[in-house]
């Protein structure tokens, strides 16, 4: 469950505010963000107000929220109470090369159970598109009172209708900050950014498959 999640998987409304700018005047500067946002669950109502700040550039990007909820303890269908997680997340993603980067998020939250305890965890992995259409993830997950997981990630996506030019294998790409052969200025401009917004890396619209896998580690609590 990731902070602000409201303990099963729902839909959500997002809605807020969001201002971004170059840090300098170059058309290629460093983007900083600021955001408030209200996280709004029409299932059960329950609400929560998220702020933070992001930034992105050409090595990568990072971001700091801060989750609180703005309503209390709700009865589901099940009989049991359930409220909206407070909490504080940070996030981070340095690209390596034009085709492999790395992650890395730690947050501390809230306990589901209404203990007033906190719980902290951090989760790290890698992608890498050695192609246009294929991308390969790892990553490892853990926080206090668990084992860790290690999760195993492969997708496909094949561009509907004939592209532009004919998609090649990239392999481990160029040094970040670089481009690779035939990238245009505007692709280049487009990574940075992330989960949060401000761009990331330029993705054809298509047909999509992915599969994975998932396994517990022996790490103790």
């Amino acid at each position: 469950m990731k902070i602000g999640e409201l303990g099963t998987p729902r839909n959500d409304l997002r809605y807020g505010l969001v201002y971004r700018f170059r840090v300098s005047d170059r058309p290629d500067a460093d983007i900083l963000g600021l955001s408030v946002l209200q996280l709004h669950n029409a299932e059960r109502q329950h609400r929560v107000l998220v702020s933070g700040i992001d930034y992105s550039g050409r090595w990568g990007s990072g971001s700091l929220r801060h989750f609180m909820p703005t309503t209390g303890w709700r009865s589901n269908r099940r009989g049991p109470e359930e409220r909206a997680l407070g909490g504080t997340e940070f996030s981070t993603r340095l690209d390596l090369t034009s085709t492999l980067d790395m992650n890395a998020t730690g947050y501390r939250r809230e306990s589901g159970n209404g203990s007033g305890r906190r719980n902290e965890g951090v989760r790290m992995g890698f992608a890498w598109r050695p192609h246009p259409w294929l991308q390969l993830g790892a990553g490892y997950d853990r926080y206090s009172g668990s084992d860790g997981a290690v999760a195993f990630r492969v997708g496909f996506r094949m561009p509907l209708g004939s592209p532009s030019k004919p998609p090649r294998w990239e392999g481990l790409g160029v040094a970040a900050g670089g481009a690779a052969p035939g990238d245009s200025v505007g692709l280049r401009a487009g990574r940075g950014g992330g989960r949060g917004g401000g761009g990331g890396r330029a993705r054809p619209h298509g047909a999509i498959l992915s599969f994975g896998g998932r396994s517990r580690g022996t790490a103790g609590s």
